[in-house]
């Protein structure tokens, strides 16, 4: 109920642990008109896999307010094991009027990732690389990975690998305090400018730079906190999609040998070798009063002087 009121276009919730006997009544509950009188929205949930201390769940749950969402089916192993590992969805939202769109993936980390286990570490590291890689297959199509990580993204080779190679940019610390920016989970629950054990920045919004770009604001909900971890709400200036840019394509240089200096005897016998070669030409094209034609030949002889 609490989510479903919130004010927003999307909602990507990771450790939801959904009952698969609840999901259809959590689907249709989500379908229904809100108590705003606004259209329902479109859900998905992530693969129901097996929890590492209870019965099958799914683990991530996505929705989209209606009309204009479309699920995205798998194209490629990368994009198959993200699914089958039930900790991701994909969904793409056209945007201004359907011109454009845009991707947004829901990811959550493998917990204990961040606890110095070794295994789980690298068992996360090799789930946020494949969703990196979904993300650049994408190209210069806008794209959102919402992701509880379990770690956080400075303290991941992949995520800062490919932070320092400008292939995804961390948009919740772009537009917040870099240097000490603010945790999104603490167990004994979130509060606003909260510091200290317990309280860790394992939450983020990544994007790739075409994504980035659109990012108008990063905002911390303290007021809609409903877990142990704060919602994070990103708000896009769609416009940015719809602008041009005006790129000068400038021409090839081109190479110029310098001239040579030419004895001005051997210029004229050049010249005279030229002419007796092209007179005929010239004299036929003179007398038919074809200018064009006399041009050309022109042009044929002194591309002849030149190279001679």
């Amino acid at each position: 109920t609490d989510v479903i009121r919130w004010p927003v276009h999307a909602v990507f919730l990771q450790e939801t642990d959904v009952n698969p006997s609840d999901m259809g009544n959590i689907a249709e509950y989500f379908r229904a008109k809100d108590v705003a009188g606004e259209e329902g929205w479109q859900v998905k949930f992530g693969e129901v896999t097996a929890t590492a201390t209870g019965p099958p769940r799914a683990r991530v749950f996505s929705a989209v307010r209606k009309p204009a969402t479309m699920w995205v089916p798998p194209t490629d192993h990368t994009t198959r094991d993200l699914i089958d590992s039930g900790q991701w969805t994909e969904v793409a939202i056209p945007l201004n009027g359907g011109k454009d769109v845009a991707f947004f993936a829901n990811l959550y980390g493998v917990s204990g990732a961040s606890t110095g286990a070794s295994e789980k570490y690298r068992e996360n590291e090799n789930l946020l690389a494949k969703a990196i890689l979904r993300m650049a297959a994408k190209g210069n199509v806008p794209y959102y990975l919402n992701a509880d990580a379990n770690i956080d993204t400075r303290e991941s080779e992949v995520l800062t690998a490919a932070m320092n190679d400008s292939v995804v940019t961390d948009v919740t610390l772009a537009h917040g305090d870099v240097d000490d920016p603010q945790p999104t989970f603490c167990a004994a629950g979130p509060h606003e400018n909260m510091r200290g054990d317990g309280c860790t920045r394992i939450d983020a919004v990544l994007a790739n730079d075409v994504g980035a770009a659109a990012v108008k604001k990063v905002t911390y909900r303290w007021d809609l906190v409903v877990s142990d971890h704060v919602p994070i709400e990103v708000e896009l200036d769609a416009s940015v999609f719809d602008t041009l840019v005006n790129a000068p394509v400038l021409p090839a240089p081109i190479e110029v040998v310098p001239a040579r200096e030419l004895d001005p005897a051997k210029a004229k016998n050049m010249l005279e070798v030229v002419m007796r070669k092209h007179r005929p030409e010239l004299e036929n094209a003179l007398a038919n009063m074809d200018a064009n034609a006399a041009h050309n030949v022109w042009c044929d002889m002194a591309t002849d002087f030149l190279i001679a």
